[in-house]
């Protein structure tokens, strides 16, 4: 493929990717304000429960397997197409194993053995384990991105959210409480398996474990999985919980809806940020490599900046319009969209040392942080609620910045903030 023809899908690929972050931001956020109106109480704490649950399991059973999959498929995927086949039934075959024996345990823990888990019933342990198992479509997003075709997700995010308010909707008004909700929350992993499905059988895959890859694939994961393991305890999901626990419900709801708004401000960067990790992992020449990275991280600042600024003016009118008591959120907002900044330029100069196979310094930089963002946590939420946590991810995302800047000194420098 030509410099040219390659640049191009890589734009592409972030356009896709950013309407695809756009679509899981807005319609996400539709999705929990309608059925907060409509389901009870009961209900709709039972579902958030319920997918709280699975998203920490699957968190601990993916062991850095999506990102090292995006980054060996952006390696192999033109140059060598056997080894891109091979990527992709190690991944696939590593990822059923893990689900399912994740499923098996807790199964065993909740069922077999009576073991109370996550405060859940049976009929619920049962669920998690649905959405566990589910999981698995989160094997093609990885296909997708490492590709760089973006399209195909894009679509099945698109028709899996609209799918996902409607079956939702309409189950919750029938009376199918937590139920409903969750079977209207499973659209979206539906869509993509079948979208990705449909898709990968073209690949011609001999399914089989290449135990040379398979090892490096999870070497590369580890690097950002076990700092994935603090952060999951420092998770903003967490954050939310303890300002429910700590100060109350509006508190916690008021965090959310800033949080939300915030991340408008990098929808764009991400997306580039995103694309960015297979297109340098494929650069052999240190130049290129460097070239490219400072072209992405000025794409993305430009992007970002016009947004961000809109935001920050109009923060107060912003959180107005959702609900006029969201107004006490326009603090934190502003914190948070600052951070959201900070945060892009250091993860882009992560990728550069990820894909430079500097996984060792990857995983420092995780976990130094995660201990910080752990430790401010609990110092900051009892103190200043969720301005707490908004300071957490601003001085988080500071302390980062200046960790890779060190560490990219001698390859990239300040350049990729004033080249």
């Amino acid at each position: 493929m030509s410099k040219s023809s390659r640049a191009s899908r890589v734009v592409l690929g972030g356009l896709f990717l950013y309407l695809n972050n756009l679509v899981n931001i807005s319609l996400g956020a539709l999705f929990w304000i309608i059925l907060g109106s409509v389901a009870s109480v009961k209900d709709f704490g039972d579902a958030l429960a319920i997918f709280s649950a699975a998203s920490i399991v699957l968190g601990l059973l993916d062991l850095g397997l999506s990102a090292s999959m995006v980054r060996f498929l952006g390696e192999y995927s033109e140059k060598d197409p056997f080894m891109k086949r091979s990527v992709l039934s190690t991944a696939m075959i590593m990822r059923l194993l893990l689900l399912a024996m994740g499923s098996l345990a807790i199964y065993l823990i909740s069922v077999a053995f009576n073991i109370n888990i996550f405060n859940l019933s049976r009929e619920q342990i049962y669920a998690t384990i649905y959405i566990i198992l589910l999981g698995f479509s989160g094997y093609f997003s990885s296909y997708f991105l490492g590709i760089i075709d973006l399209m195909p997700l894009f679509i099945a995010n698109f028709i899996g959210n609209i799918l996902k308010i409607i079956v939702a909707l309409i189950l919750s008004l029938a009376g199918f409480g937590w139920v409903g909700i969750l079977i209207g929350y499973s659209m979206i992993g539906l869509s993509i398996l079948v979208v990705g499905v449909s898709r990968i059988v073209r690949e011609n895959i001999t399914l089989g474990i290449n135990p040379d890859l398979a090892k490096k694939m999870l070497r590369a994961g580890i690097s950002l999985w076990a700092p994935g393991l603090i952060s999951l305890v420092a998770s903003p999901s967490i954050g939310v919980v303890a300002l429910y626990t700590t100060t109350g419900a509006f508190e916690a709801g008021a965090f959310y809806i800033a949080n939300t708004v915030a991340g408008f401000s990098t929808a764009l960067a991400g997306a580039v940020s995103a694309v960015a990790l297979p297109h340098i992992s494929s650069l052999q020449d240190p130049v290129a490599r460097k070239t490219h990275l400072y072209r992405f991280a000025r794409l993305g600042l430009a992007l970002t900046i016009p947004v961000a600024t809109s935001i920050i003016i109009f923060s107060s009118n912003i959180l107005g319009l959702i609900k006029r008591e969201y107004i006490v959120a326009t603090d934190m907002l502003v914190i948070l969209v600052f951070s959201n900044i900070i945060g892009y330029v250091a993860g882009i100069l992560s990728n550069y040392l990820y894909a430079s196979e500097r996984y060792r310094e990857v995983l420092e930089i995780g976990l130094l942080s995660s201990i910080i963002r752990v430790a401010l946590y609990v110092y900051l939420i009892p103190l200043l609620g969720g301005l707490g946590i908004a300071y957490t991810y601003l001085i988080v995302s500071i302390a980062t910045l200046i960790i890779t800047l060190k560490l990219t000194e001698a390859d990239v420098g300040l350049g990729v903030l004033k080249e």
